[in-house]
């Protein structure tokens, strides 16, 4: 079983630009914003965890959101150095690699994650 975790704040929303595809011209269909208004890390886990069953794909990868207030995050050394750093949240891993930060959409986020695990 593939793990994501997605590491945030629970109750803030997310204001920071789209790591999916930023550098992107095209925002017209709302893919790729400077600001995702009122999300929350969280609901991002959720609609990636959605993603993931909608194609299928529940017994191959799970999704976790871990609040970074409330977990405990000793075995993610990685994670806490960027949460010291400031970086943007979220932080998502991919079977513990630091693979993005910030807001994505959970499709792109996903044909990409299924490419790099060969699924």
């Amino acid at each position: 079983m593939n793990e994501i975790i997605l590491f945030g704040e629970k109750s803030k929303a997310i204001v920071s630009s789209c790591s999916s595809c930023s550098g992107c011209d095209d925002k017209s269909e709302h893919r790729c914003t400077e600001n995702i208004p009122g999300i929350t890390s969280e609901k991002l886990a959720e609609n990636l965890l959605e993603s993931v069953k909608k194609a299928s794909l529940d017994d191959k990868i799970s999704v976790i959101f871990k609040d970074i207030h409330t977990e405990d995050l000793t075995d993610y050394k990685d994670v806490k150095t960027l949460i010291n750093m400031s970086f943007s949240f979220p932080i998502l891993t991919v079977n513990k690699k630091i693979k993005y930060m910030g807001p994505f959409d959970s499709d792109i986020l996903l044909a990409d994650i299924k490419e790099t695990l060969g699924l």
